[in-house]
């Protein structure tokens, strides 16, 4: 398991470094919603177009036994289902295939994706109504994740040329097993960088939390668990600012992250925690970060060789369609994300401060796996006061899962 999560751990961190480096604003983007795309379009690719893929996804020979362990630690008999930890958490997994009526997919192919996936072929008349095809998917992802993406594909995404379009979906609710009281929240102000700053609501909690420094990259970080402690958001904020920029750019997520998660590393402290309401929305094509990372033959029509999903010539993947929202209050955290893929305890002191008034970054930690299904950053929203941007990531907590991941920059 560990290997595997290491393996995930560095698929994640090279495609959060991509990503950061291309948008200076907030990021947010779940690796769980992206890699069971990835997965499924693995599964009939062939030759170099294979190689490619193992080797991105740091999973070589063994691609899909990561997505196995990680959804059986996550309790998923049926990915269709909502999976609920306990009466506060949820979690709800969907992958669909959308393929053109006339086109002939493989058996073996169809069969896979059932099996590994639960993702059933959905046949749709992409040549004579795309807009029609594009609507239906639309309201397929929006009802998988409780209405809170809307829109995945815009106008033009889909035409008379599609062939197959693979969407993975994911929706996640949690309640703070600490939460913040409403009357302590006030407005406060969040540095940008250096000269800059924005009006924020600031929640505020005086509790005990695993917390650790990090002298090596001048940060420190917390975990706030949620409700039934299968997940975790982890958040990693800059010691300061110390120029025009937000803090982050010196601080490289990089694989040590396991190690700073860790409870050896983490020390049960009394804090005074500080954090922004946050409420993002974003939108990537991904095609251009996986082409940098090294997938490159998926995406070209004369190289490409996707033949154990079709034997139908020059099918290849013309865009990844990843779209992400997160939003964090006093109570907890709700996010959801859809991807699609065309083809086409320390000594008593007083409390630490923990006050994110500046860039930071946040995960999303499933417990059992380690893995991240969502992570992102905090750009534009010591004490750990989060007065300025940081990052954060939701991880399951067992298998150290990574769901979501983000870097907010202006909450």
């Amino acid at each position: 398991m560990e290997s595997l999560s290491e393996a995930n751990s560095q698929f994640f961190l090279d495609l959060f470094k991509n990503l950061s480096e291309a948008n200076r604003g907030d990021v947010f983007f779940s690796p769980f919603s992206i890699s069971p795309a990835l997965a499924m379009v693995y599964l009939g690719a062939r030759g170099d177009t294979a190689a490619q893929m193992e080797q991105v996804s740091m999973h070589e020979g063994c691609i899909q036994c990561w997505y196995k362990s990680i959804y059986n630690s996550l309790k998923c008999c049926n990915f269709s289902s909502k999976f609920s930890f306990d009466s506060t958490s949820t979690i709800h997994l969907a992958n669909h295939l959308f393929g053109e009526k006339t086109l002939l997919f493989g058996k073996d192919y169809l069969d896979e994706t059932r099996k590994l996936y639960h993702a059933e072929l959905e046949s749709v008349d992409f040549i004579t109504s795309s807009e029609s095809a594009r609507q239906n998917i639309n309201s397929w992802v929006e009802k998988q994740t409780e209405g809170k993406i809307v829109n995945l594909l815009s106008e033009g995404a889909i035409d008379p040329v599609t062939r197959l379009l693979l969407v993975s979906a994911i929706y996640f609710k949690g309640d703070w097993q600490k939460k913040f009281r409403m009357d302590k929240t006030k407005e406060e102000q969040f540095r940008l960088n250096k000269k800059d700053t924005k009006n924020v609501m600031m929640m505020y909690k005086s509790a005990q939390f695993n917390y650790a420094l990090l002298p090596d990259v001048n940060a420190q970080i917390i975990e706030l668990p949620y409700a039934g402690e299968d997940f975790s958001m982890f958040v990693l904020l800059p010691k300061d600012i110390e120029n025009e920029s937000t803090g982050l750019e010196k601080v490289r997520i990089h694989y040590a992250l396991i190690h700073w998660t860790s409870k050896e590393n983490l020390h049960y402290t009394k804090m005074n925690l500080y954090l922004p309401r946050f409420k993002m929305e974003e939108t990537y094509n991904l095609k251009i970060y996986l082409s940098i990372m090294g997938m490159t033959d998926v995406f070209n029509t004369s190289i490409c060789d996707l033949s154990g999903i079709s034997s139908a010539e020059g099918l290849y993947v013309s865009e990844v369609i990843h779209k992400a929202f997160v939003d964090a209050n006093e109570e907890g955290t709700v996010a959801a994300v859809a991807t699609g893929l065309i083809m086409k305890p320390t000594p008593h002191v007083f409390p630490k401060v923990f006050k994110a008034d500046h860039p930071f970054a946040f995960f999303i930690r499933h417990k059992t796996s380690n893995s991240i299904p969502f992570s992102g950053t905090v750009v534009v929203p010591q004490v750990f006061k989060a007065d300025h941007p940081f990052i954060f990531f939701i991880r399951h907590n067992k298998s150290n899962s990574i769901l979501y991941s983000a870097r907010v920059c202006s909450p």
